[in-house]
This record gives structure tokens, sequence and C-alpha cells, in this order.
């Protein structure tokens, strides 16, 4: 019987970090003891990369005083295999940690942040806009995302304000806030082809209509080595109502959300299995600040979702997977009738040290079994 081989770049496991546009050179890349990226929808990508600290020829710190790595410093890190390496993140270094041992060599640790840190450390400017007038929330997003010169990624659908005040908020902040209220994603990533920081900001691209999702398949016993998913009731309603007081009209505004609201309908969903399992529990908001029915409603409909999205959540550890990333969608098989099916992405964890290139993610789904 003859058996044949993966090709050997399946095994060569490959990185490039640059510090303001210079790669390490050869003996440089030698001295990275562990470098991890970790992705996630609710939070700022980062970068932890650990580097041996000493030198044995000169007999002093290699990297610590070394003015190319300071706070500020522009990083861009890539992984993969061989010849193929993926854009992971392009960021700046956050903070410089050594290691002085009391036995052992020195070892540097870099923190880097992406390009959210800085819509984070950002409010406008004199003379920039605060007041936006006659806009959707992803128009906003495009001029914010302008202003701080990144590309963007926008849904730019969905219903016009009259009236939007970013006030003293960050632009970080701003932003979330208002993508939370329509349940949108709200982060920046690196574009694995460009190389590019780009500002997302849209509906996510799950189970629902035309979404245009990047889709991964994995089998539990072949790709996929483990899985921990976890059903939970805890926190599921069956229906939202959203209530607010529209003052120039001097009355009510009500939006109201259930189980048919979910982007891919009510069947095997948590919002569905509430009505027999929590006795029919509905959630009621008083005073929100809401114009419009068509507003009140987006708000209950993102309410309601956010509860739905941790029906199912699971954890999940694969061989190192580059292109995988929070936003996409894995097709899980061979867990049962139950656990199968798609999950969202919501965090991604690519770490590669002396175990080899290893990738972890978090996901969740709404529905029972396959996605209806």
């Amino acid at each position: 019987m003859t058996l044949t081989l993966p090709p050997i770049d399946t095994y060569a496991p490959n990185f490039k970090v640059e510090i303001e546009g210079q790669p390490f050179d050869d003996e440089s890349k030698g001295d990275v003891l562990s470098l991890k990226v970790v992705m996630d929808l609710e939070n700022m990508t980062s970068a932890e990369v650990e580097l041996n600290n000493w030198d044995d020829r000169t007999f002093w710190f290699k990297y610590s005083d070394s003015d190319g790595i300071f706070p500020g410093n522009r990083v861009h890190v890539q992984l993969g295999y061989a010849d193929r390496l993926v854009s992971m993140l392009r960021g700046r270094i956050e903070r410089l940690a050594p290691k002085f041992p009391q036995s052992g060599a020195s070892t540097l640790s870099l923190g880097v942040l992406d390009d959210m840190q800085l819509l984070k450390d950002r409010r406008p400017a004199e003379g920039e806009e605060r007041q936006f007038r006659s806009m959707s929330d992803g128009q906003i997003a495009q001029r914010i995302a302008q202003r701080n010169g990144l590309a963007t990624d926008i849904d730019t659908d969905g219903p016009t304000h009259e009236e939007v005040v970013q006030g003293d908020h960050d632009d970080a902040t701003f932003l979330m806030q208002r993508a939370r209220r329509i349940d949108y994603d709200c982060y920046i990533y690196t574009d694995p082809d460009t190389g590019e920081p780009t500002l997302r900001f849209g509906a996510p691209r799950d189970d629902r209509a035309g979404a245009r999702r990047r889709e991964h398949n994995f089998t539990w016993g072949e790709g996929l080595i483990s899985f921990t998913p976890t059903l939970t009731m805890s926190g599921q309603v069956k229906q939202v109502t959203v209530r607010g007081w529209n003052e120039d009209r001097m009355e009510e505004v009500v939006g109201v959300a259930n189980a048919d609201s979910l982007p891919g309908g009510a069947q095997g969903s948590g919002p569905d299995n509430a009505g027999d399992a929590v006795a029919g529990r509905e959630d009621v908001v008083i005073g929100a600040a809401v114009d419009t029915t068509e507003e009140a409603e987006a708000l209950a409909q993102s309410l309601l979702r956010e509860r739905a999205y941790e029906f199912i959540t699971g954890a999940g550890e694969i061989m190192g997977y580059p292109d995988l990333r929070p936003g996409d969608t894995v097709i899980l098989a061979n867990l049962g009738n139950r656990f199968s099916g798609g999950y969202y992405v919501k965090k991604v964890e690519h770490a590669l040290g002396t175990s080899g290139f290893m990738t972890k993610f978090e996901a969740r789904k709404s529905y029972v079994g396959e996605t209806p």
C-alpha cells in the first residue's frame, strides 16, 4: 500500500513581523520565541510577540533598549505556511514588557493593538463633525472612517436620522454604541490581501438572507480537534418591547420583536424555545431614546438578537488556519443533530510557539441543529 502524505508546506509554519516597515532578519527572526494574534468582534485585535532579549556575543540586551522598538511604532504581523503568508494585523506597539528573571535569559514581550486604539483615543477636533444630520448610521461611520484614514467595509442601508450627536464620546465608543442599537458589527480588521486596516460596520454576515459570508468546514475527528458547546436558556425571552416618546409629536413610540424577527426565522431558536422553557418570559424597555417606530423596532430586534446569540455558544481548536477570522461562519459536522451546523465566529486566537501553529475560536448560533 502506498501512503500519500500532504504537501510538505503543511508542516512548515511561517511568520513575518515588520516594525516600521523593516522585517526581522534571519538572525532576529530566530529570537521570536512565540507569536499570538487575538481577533475579537468585541475588542481590539491584538498581538503578543515574545523575544529573546539577551545577546550572547555582546553580553547585553538586544531589544529592550532598541530605538526601533518603542510604543507607537507601526507593526505588521503575517502568519501562514512556507511562502504563503496572510496579513493578520497592522497596528502599533502599545507596550513593552521585559523580563529580567533570577535565572535564565532576559525576554521582551511586545504588545500590539490595531487601529481601533487610535479611534478610542480620538475625539472630534475643533471644526470636525460632532452633529450628523440626515444620515444613516452607516453613512456616519463612513465620515468617521474618512477622518481617521481607514479603508471601509460598511453597510450604509438603514433608517436616516434627522440628527445624531456624538458629543464628547471618542470615535470608537460612539461607533460601537450606534452599531449595538441596530445589531451591527463594528471592528477593524486587516485585509488579508492588501494588508490595509479596514473598518467593518454592518450587519453580521451569518445565516441571514443575502449575507456575503465566508464559510469554513470542519469535522470533529478530522480537522476539528475539539469543540465544547454550551446551550443555555439563561437570558432568553419570547419577545422584546421597546417604548419611547416623541417630544415633537407628543406621542408614544413602540417597537416589538419576537422570534420571527431573527435572521433565519423562529424555528428552533432561543426565543422560540422560551415559550415553553421559561414560561414565555418577555422583556419591556421603557423610556428608550427612539423617535420613530422604525427606530424602536430596530432597537427591539437588536436587543432580542443579542439575547438569542447566547443561546448556543462554543469554543473549538483546529490546526493553525490563518484564513479564519471573526465574522466568518464555520460549518461544524459530526457533533450530533443538536450541535452540528453553522456557527458565527466571534473570536479567533492564532498562536505560534514551541507546540506548533494552533488556532482557537469562539462561536455562537441562535438555533438548535442546522440553521433554518
